[in-house]
């Protein structure tokens, strides 16, 4: 849902459970803060498994 809105429906969020996740109302969407964590590390994990050039 997050990937197919609209900027102007992203900016509108607020803090969950003191703070452990974001809710976007308008788009009835709740995310952990723990998952984008997660999330981020998952995707920047290739690059850095990847061998350095020349090996």
């Amino acid at each position: 849902m997050l990937a197919k809105a609209f900027e102007k429906e992203l900016e509108n969020w607020k803090l969950i459970g003191n703070g452990i996740g974001i809710r976007w109302e308008n788009l009835d969407e709740d995310l952990s803060v723990k998952g984008f964590i997660k999330t981020a590390a998952i995707n920047e994990m290739p690059e850095h498994l990847q061998a350095p050039p020349g090996q």
